[in-house]
């Protein structure tokens, strides 16, 4: 850049990963937009960098192009799971529960690329849509399904603390409604 060589797509991609992970993000996000301009870059590469995108701004606070961003990723290929998380996430912050969950239920049921050489975050294509899922339907006063969703959560990382939380928390939240129901019947 310092000596005035025109970038091609990837180095503009590459580049803007080195300035997001370097936080300098209205920069990066400057950068992946160049590179998005160019129509050049891999479908892989266009859905990451508008997931980056999405999350720089989220970073800088601005939350309608975070949004913008996520949505613009559909525009190169099918959804993946990685953006429906996110997506279930900005509507989990706003307590837009029902919405939330319609995004992690959707990551849930995508099939992972198996021909894809792109970044892939595992987690969202396996036990965090359905820990998220397990949130929603918490706050959204379903009880069963928010265990159900922590149990398949389980099946991913049975150790981790969210997933032990949750299980205790749910096992005692259905227990004290069993035992309501059956002295309510009698």
């Amino acid at each position: 850049m310092a000596q005035g060589a025109e970038f091609s797509p990837r180095d503009l991609f590459y580049f803007a990963n080195e300035l997001f992970d370097h936080q300098q993000y209205e920069q990066a996000i400057q950068y992946y937009e160049q590179f998005l301009q160019t129509k050049k870059g891999w479908v892989e590469d266009c859905i990451a960098a508008c997931g980056k995108v999405a999350d720089g701004f989220d970073a800088l606070g601005d939350e309608e192009q975070a949004l913008r961003y996520a949505f613009r990723s559909f525009e190169y290929d099918t959804p993946r799971a990685e953006c429906c998380c996110r997506l279930g996430y900005y509507f989990l912050q706003r307590k837009q529960y029902r919405l939330a969950a319609f995004w992690y239920h959707l990551a849930t049921q995508l099939t992972m690329p198996s021909d894809s050489w792109g970044f892939v975050h595992h987690a969202c294509w396996t036990w965090l849509s359905h820990l998220q899922l397990c949130v929603c339907y918490f706050y959204m006063g379903e009880y069963e399904l928010a265990y159900q969703h922590n149990e398949k959560a389980k099946q991913y990382v049975p150790h981790h603390p969210a997933v032990l939380h949750n299980e205790c928390l749910l096992q005692s939240i259905l227990a004290a409604e069993s035992t309501f129901h059956q002295t309510d019947e009698s």
